[in-house]
């Protein structure tokens, strides 16, 4: 990322969730990078906050809201958005969710998105479940997280 961002790059982190990718963009990243993180929930941000160092949280601006309600300026130069869309279901919702991630680039600006794209590949859900422990999820939660991702998502699929 850091190749598309300019020593005073403004990056969006759509789903920032408890901060995991948060934290690392702001480690290693420049110390001028300033960031928006959006989630539409306030516990997740809190996490985020809690992972975060002063310095870190001093560059931070925090919203919770969905991203469809984030007043994007076009002015990032990078978005990221890492396991979000495959909660949004294919019924137009997902074309607007990208619309709105478009809108909140500048010109050249650079998204940077990863999501599920096949359930029938990992069955057990490994990746997801080796993801939440490396978000700090406590294993106990692991099976109730994964039921909830079965039930919630809409893996991309090759169709």
């Amino acid at each position: 990322m850091a190749v598309h961002a300019p020593i005073d790059a403004r990056i969006l982190v759509v789903g920032a969730g408890a901060g995991a990718e948060l934290a690392a963009l702001a480690e290693s990243g420049g110390p001028e990078w300033r960031f928006d993180a959006v989630d539409p929930s306030a516990a997740m941000l809190d996490r985020a906050r809690e992972r975060l160092d002063a310095q870190a949280r001093s560059r931070v601006r925090f919203h919770a809201t969905p991203l469809s309600a984030f007043c994007a300026d076009g002015a990032h130069h990078l978005a990221l958005s890492v396991l979000v869309s495959h909660f949004i279901a294919d019924d137009g919702a997902r074309a607007a969710y990208f619309a709105d991630l478009h809108c909140a680039l500048r010109p050249g600006g650079v998204a940077l998105i990863a999501d599920l794209s096949a359930a029938e590949a990992d069955p057990d859900q490994s990746l997801y479940r080796q993801w939440l422990s490396d978000q700090g999820w406590p294993a106990e939660e692991e099976e109730e997280r994964a039921a909830q991702l079965r039930a919630r998502t809409h893996p991309l699929t090759e169709e």
